[in-house]
């Protein structure tokens, strides 16, 4: 039987020492092979792995190795910019934008048909034949046809129920902004009066003192709601509420 020194001299031959630049390995494995010698002799034997290395202090360290800097280089660039945008890509991010965006998509899911659909019903009827007239009556101070009343009572409403969050809130026409268009219609037709001296009729005469106008009521009209629509836009955009 050979000896234990004779063992481990051989198993230190079959061992391996890898060395790099940042530590050495130097590992040594006692093991016996079963070869049907002393079973308390092989149990005592048991297998050993030893790790050497150098020791660095702090300037040493950083002069033999390149600190890696995450936030410098397109690398870290990357990760800056994923970081910012997969909070607002994530699933309860979207929900909550969208409920933001379209409130109606959150009230209508929690919406109670059976106790509040009939009173809401009958509250819209009363509400709609009230508004026919009304909305008729306002457009002749705005100096436009009255179904454009009409026009203007029914499709901001219709818009506010799907963008709007506010159950006070009353959409439609008002004689305050129906009398404000009125005015500047007038003093707009007033400036943009083209006398026309002589004016030829389809059947050949002519008129004199005939008045053409550049633009229809109408036009000056939906010309006044789309500015006002733009600076009711960016003051959104800028949160200007608290002007009001």
């Amino acid at each position: 039987m050979p000896s234990r020194e004779e063992t481990i001299i051989t198993d230190e031959k079959r061992c391996s020492t890898l060395s790099s630049r940042a530590s050495s390995v130097d590992s040594s494995y006692n093991i016996e092979e079963d070869d049907g010698h002393d079973p308390q002799y092989q149990d005592s034997i048991q297998p050993s792995l030893n790790f050497s290395r150098l020791a660095y202090n702090l300037a040493q360290f950083n002069e033999t190795y390149k600190v890696m800097d995450r936030k410098s280089g397109s690398g870290g660039q990357t990760r800056r910019v994923m970081a910012a945008v997969r909070p607002t890509c994530s699933p309860d991010t979207m929900k909550r934008t969208l409920k933001s965006v379209l409130p109606i998509t959150d009230w209508l899911y929690n919406y109670n048909w059976k106790s509040d659909f009939i009173a809401d019903l009958v509250t819209g009827i009363t509400i709609a034949v009230f508004q026919v007239p009304q909305s008729m009556g306002y457009s002749l101070l705005a100096h436009v046809s009255p179904v454009y009343g009409l026009y203007s009572s029914f499709f901001p409403a219709l818009i506010y129920s799907f963008m709007g969050s506010s159950k006070h809130s009353a959409i439609g026409t008002f004689a305050i902004v129906s009398l404000m268009t009125g005015s500047v219609i007038t003093d707009m037709n007033a400036s943009n009066a083209n006398p026309i001296i002589n004016q030829t009729l389809t059947n050949g005469s002519t008129t004199p003192g005939s008045v053409q106008r550049q633009y229809s009521n109408i036009q000056m009209a939906s010309m006044i709601a789309l500015l006002i629509g733009i600076y009711q836009l960016l003051f959104g955009i800028f949160r200007m509420g608290f002007v009001s």
